[in-house]
């Protein structure tokens, strides 16, 4: 079967009484799942970069963050890339890495805590659905959502990476993209 499909699977409602909806998207015989979930915190090491969107400037910034980390002694996990800003064919954004251990920010390297947060959140293997038409169908699902009041505002992408996704394949095989969002009906709205 050629093409994509997607299907509606309503979910229970959660905690705050919203009526939430779960998608699958099937492409080439994988399924791409979306959900709206909750991010856990997690405390990073990161870095602030700037220019084209390349992925060798991207891979740049994670190996800096990667050979810092390392030489600090802190054990590493999730990488995660978060989108900043995007002006024309420029984009700002932070590589970051999370970590464990003691560490303070030092000249460029920055050390932050990313706030539990809701998102949605989307997992696939970008070398089976392209990650053009996951982004497209995200902002598209978020536009739905907020038409049926399920979220009240999106934020900013980020994608989220079990390792490094340049030498372990597994990791770049289960990219979670996610972009942040805030609920309706959650205080604070």
């Amino acid at each position: 079967m050629s093409g994509i499909l997607l299907r509606q699977k309503p979910l229970k409602s959660d905690s705050f009484k919203m009526r939430q909806v779960h998608f699958v998207l099937r492409c080439s015989g994988m399924a791409v799942d979306f959900k709206i979930k909750r991010a856990p915190a997690c405390r990073v090491a990161c870095v602030t970069e700037e220019g084209t969107y390349s992925d060798r400037a991207i891979r740049s910034s994670f190996t800096k963050v990667a050979q810092w980390a390392a030489s600090k002694g802190l054990r590493t996990g999730n990488w995660l890339f978060i989108e900043q800003e995007e002006k024309g064919n420029r984009i700002r954004w932070k590589a970051c890495i999370e970590i464990s251990g003691d560490a303070a920010a030092e000249g460029v390297f920055e050390i932050k805590t990313l706030k539990a947060t809701d998102v949605i959140s989307v997992m696939f293997d970008p070398d089976e659905v392209s990650s053009r038409v996951v982004y497209h169908a995200i902002n598209d699902w978020a536009r739905w959502r907020k038409k049926d009041g399920t979220i009240a505002r999106t934020g900013r992408f980020r994608e989220i990476y079990h390792g490094d996704p340049w030498k372990d394949a597994s990791a770049w095989k289960d990219i979670d993209v996610q972009l942040t969002i805030a609920r309706r009906g959650k205080k604070g709205d």
